[in-house]
């Protein structure tokens, strides 16, 4: 457990879908025992895992993966709902997920039926699916907060909610910064052991477990790529989440990826990164050594009010290979990507490209402005734990890469 930061570890590190797992079975021991220091211990997680989420303008919640070291989800498809339900009325960090007006789970009725089904049923139902015995409470759970019915505390938000611009930093590990046109997020550690499951798995061999039909490439089993520290997610009020990291394949993480030239793709090292905040606690730089070459990747964050500036170079890069800078966005229904070339913007990239933007039905949308034209190619679309996700490369020449996110 990692205390300072705020998450009970997975495959020696934070996961966001397994979290909500743990802090379930935590807010079921809170509701019997009352425990002070189990509520603490909530309310400290909750905490955290909030902020790597964001909610849509219609509601939906996306958070990503990228950091994850053992499933797919992030926080908003938490294993088990995360116990926050059991602790809507304790906890302001619980009760954000449950602002919608609610019909109680279960009627007296209902509730019947489920007592007569654990009198008469359930023991050859565990005894045919073993497996599901240690998630015994879990059949039952809509019982606990509806006899007696548990309220939700009122007013309740997420952090990137907030009306004010902050910097927070979690132990070294996590970065959120909130300004009024736009919030990011993300994730530095390197908590690990070298001996973990995806140390062996490369790009080539991670996209070969995803099979494509109907033009979305989607995954059978519990496999992953890796966790890589980098960049997380990028929201803005009126869009919602554009860029997003998620772990399922290189392709999928906001980060910089090398092609080289015999037909290979080299990556960041996760064990090999360095983050320096600002003053006042957001992240300024991250620097990362590659898997294969000597490449180091230097990025560098400047925030205004309405306006996130990236920059990227990549030194010693390997001769004959290209250096891409991989946008991973949210596919979400209503919207439209645009590219913008030589004046005029089209639905497919023509050309050397100066910008990009994603809109949604309300003209509402998110803008990446580039220093210069750069070839910008579309990648696939992965679709896996409650979200769909393009993949996009920019080129960046001689290595180097500098651009702007904004709203509007």
């Amino acid at each position: 457990f990692h205390v300072q930061t705020g998450y009970l570890q997975e495959a020696y590190g934070p996961d966001a879908s397994y979290t909500g797992l743990a802090t379930a079975m935590l807010a079921f021991f809170w509701r019997f025992s009352k425990n002070q220091q189990t509520l603490q211990l909530l309310d400290k997680i909750y905490t955290l895992m909030n902020h790597t989420v964001a909610p849509e303008p219609d509601g939906v919640i996306y958070g990503s993966s990228g950091f994850s070291h053992r499933t797919r989800a992030g926080w908003n498809a938490k294993q088990y709902g995360g116990g926050t339900r059991l602790m809507a009325a304790e906890l302001d960090s619980a009760a954000c997920w449950h602002r919608k007006p609610e019909k109680l789970a279960l009627t007296e009725t209902e509730f019947a039926k489920k007592l007569r089904w654990i009198d008469h049923s359930s023991i050859e139902f565990f005894r045919e699916n073993p497996k599901y015995f240690v998630y015994g409470f879990e059949v039952f759970g809509r019982i606990w907060y509806t006899f007696p019915p548990i309220p939700i505390r009122q007013g309740a938000q997420f952090p990137v909610e907030s009306a004010a611009s902050f910097d927070r930093c979690f132990n070294q590990q996590f970065f959120f910064t909130r300004r009024p046109g736009y919030y990011l997020t993300a994730y530095t550690g390197k908590t690990s052991w070298k001996t973990t499951h995806w140390i062996n798995r490369t790009p080539e061999s991670a996209l070969e477990l995803w099979k494509e039909k109907d033009g979305v490439f989607t995954i059978d089993g519990q496999d992953t790529f890796s966790p890589l520290p980098g960049l997380q997610l990028f929201w803005t009020p009126g869009y919602g989440t554009s860029l997003i990291s998620m772990n399922w394949v290189m392709q999928t993480h906001w980060n910089t990826r090398i092609n080289l030239a015999d037909g290979t793709a080299d990556w960041p090292d996760y064990w090999s990164t360095m983050a320096d905040a600002n003053p006042s606690g957001g992240l300024a730089r991250i620097r990362q050594s590659f898997r294969k070459s000597s490449a180091i990747l230097n990025r560098a964050l400047t925030y205004d009010d309405n306006r996130l500036t990236i920059e990227t170079e990549v030194l010693e890069v390997p001769a004959g290979a290209e250096v891409i800078e991989q946008l991973p966005y949210v596919l979400k229904p209503g919207t439209t990507i645009e590219f913008h070339s030589e004046g005029k913007w089209s639905h497919v990239p023509t050309g050397s490209v100066d910008a990009i933007r994603w809109q949604n039905s309300g003209k509402a949308g998110t803008m990446l402005q580039f220093s210069e034209p750069v070839t910008v190619r579309p990648g696939k679309t992965f679709a896996d734990s409650r979200v769909k996700i393009t993949t996009m490369d920019a080129i960046a020449p001689n290595g180097k890469l500098k651009y702007t996110l904004s709203g509007f």
